[in-house]
């Protein structure tokens, strides 16, 4: 895939040459090529998240932590025993799940309430294991 993606670069850069144009402003040329910069800017990540996850010992809570490494939002959600029957147990399991490299990190943002849904969900599986919406804290 790393070749891939050598290829695909060198051919938009060729493109890109062919699109060109360019403007002279005060003796030095400028050059423009705004249907390829506009693609690539469709094309770039409009979130990245780092999730986390730790127990508060103190008051037997799970705090479960999102950060935007883009916009620097920030999600917070603390779960208790108003979530769970033993949240030590809960955490215990979390952390099973949430090391194992057969589920996958899903976030949705919510642009709306501004909201972060997470979901671990095993390979190849239709319902996820944990689906947690994270109210923005920042």
């Amino acid at each position: 895939s790393e070749a891939q993606c050598e290829c695909s670069s060198r051919q938009s850069m060729a493109k890109k040459s062919d699109t060109q144009t360019d403007r002279e402003y005060y003796g030095k040329k400028e050059y423009i090529n705004n249907i390829e910069d506009k693609k690539e800017e469709d094309t770039a990540p409009k979130y990245s998240v780092d999730f986390d996850w730790e127990w508060d010992h103190k008051n037997e809570k799970i705090i479960l932590k999102a950060k935007d490494k883009i916009s620097k939002r920030r999600w917070q959600l603390t779960l208790g025993k108003e979530s769970y029957l033993s949240p030590s147990k809960e955490y215990d399991r979390m952390n099973e799940i949430f090391d194992d490299d057969d589920y996958q990190l899903i976030t949705q943002y919510n642009q709306i309430d501004g909201d972060l849904t997470v979901m671990f969900l095993k390979q190849k599986a239709k319902v996820e294991t944990y689906k947690f919406v994270l109210p923005q804290t920042q």
